[in-house]
């Protein structure tokens, strides 16, 4: 007998938002990790709802996992969190540091994507990642579905704090960046992979987020 592979996320339609270059491993990642076979007999696990594009972004996920509560408490939410899936990667772009976008929403799903700045050391990369994993979870408990890039703005202007005068912020985030700083400066030697630092500057785990 033929197997039948069903593709899911069919209807999901590509942000404007992402450059080109993001949006083919973005769409490839969709498909991999939403692909079923009706051949298959065995239970298939639940699928992670944070979910590394690039390899440098699952080393990062793995690293705050094994070291931070805090992080993993993040993870944790966010796996329990209903009609939500969040993608990471990495990228060169020096500013901002890190970033949260609406990607779409599709079969009763929302779908966003975290962009982890890589011109920070080690440590800063997993507690910038923490920080916006912080507004996913936010996202996922707002009292308003999220369902476009303009609901993304109106929940932030509920919630947040102005911290530049530019663009909102949240206290939440902040915290959880400065709680899995501190307790990253904890971990054990050596560090885990995705924590080596890329430049031979060393920050203060208290240093003042920019």
């Amino acid at each position: 007998m033929r197997a039948i592979t069903t593709l899911r996320w069919r209807r999901a339609r590509r942000p404007a938002t992402i450059d080109f270059m993001l949006a083919a491993p973005l769409t490839i990642a969709m498909v991999m990790f939403g692909g079923t076979s009706a051949a298959t007999t065995a239970p298939i696990a639940p699928l992670p709802h944070v979910r590394p594009l690039d390899p440098l972004a699952g080393d990062l996920l793995g690293a705050g996992s094994r070291v931070s509560p805090t992080f993993a408490a993040l993870i944790d939410s966010l796996d329990h969190a209903g009609g939500l899936v969040v993608y990471v990667s990495t990228t060169s772009a020096p500013d901002p540091r890190g970033s949260i976008t609406f990607v779409s929403r599709a079969s009763n799903v929302t779908y966003l994507l975290i962009r982890v700045c890589t011109r920070q050391i080690g440590v800063d990369r997993v507690a910038v990642l923490a920080h916006e994993l912080t507004h996913a979870v936010e996202i996922a408990q707002a009292s308003t579905m999220v369902a476009s890039e303009r609901d993304l703005q109106r929940l932030y202007v509920c919630i947040g704090i102005d911290s530049s005068g530019k663009h909102l912020e949240s206290e939440a985030a902040v915290r959880a960046e400065r709680a899995v700083h501190r307790e990253l400066g904890r971990a054990p030697e050596p560090a885990p992979a995705g924590l080596v630092s890329s430049s031979p500057a060393i920050q203060a785990p208290h240093a003042k987020n920019e």
